[in-house]
């Protein structure tokens, strides 16, 4: 296994021209680089592992559609974004209940902060505008980029997530 910091031109180039080392180099770092959004995005539950395994199939299915393989991170990403929002409806439509992961909370005994739950309460794309802005650092402008959505919708997003998420915790309390 060949680990690379960021794959170059080249790589992404082999990668398309049917270099199955190169593949597997690049869906590897891939694979690395979004387990994070992955584990954020499914709110606590145990379908990180599913949805980059998704996402990268998409990414193998679409590479020859990648316009600038400098943006091979943010596109792998917006794809990701969608593979969980697609995800969330299916889910939403079958009416299955995503189970959550409890954290003690620093403060007085008996008091948890249950924020994984409260964020899978959150709908997938309020949830996504949060995760991407706050858990990967990410600018609500990059955010917006990321998933593919005008800014403003973005920060509407954000700010009815910031309350759904104030009211659900305060509830906690």
């Amino acid at each position: 296994m060949v680990l690379v910091d960021r794959p170059g031109r080249d790589l992404i180039a082999a990668a398309r021209a049917g270099s199955a080392s190169d593949w597997t180099t690049l869906l590897e770092w891939l694979g690395r680089e979004l387990l994070p959004l992955a584990s954020a995005l499914s709110a606590g539950s145990d379908g990180a592992d599913e949805l980059v395994s998704d996402t990268l199939s998409r990414v193998f299915e679409r590479l020859p559609q990648l316009r600038e393989p400098d943006s091979l991170l943010p596109w792998a990403r917006r794809i990701m974004v969608r593979q969980n929002t697609d995800r969330f409806r299916a889910l939403r439509r079958r009416h299955v209940r995503i189970d959550s992961v409890r954290l003690e909370a620093a403060g007085p005994p008996g008091h948890l902060l249950d924020l994984h739950q409260a964020m899978a309460r959150l709908n997938a794309n309020e949830r996504a505008v949060v995760v991407l802005h706050y858990w990967l650092g990410l600018t609500l402008d990059q955010a917006a980029a990321e998933i593919g959505i005008p800014v403003g919708t973005a920060r509407s997003r954000l700010h009815a997530a910031l309350g759904k998420l104030r009211v659900e915790l305060k509830e906690r309390q």
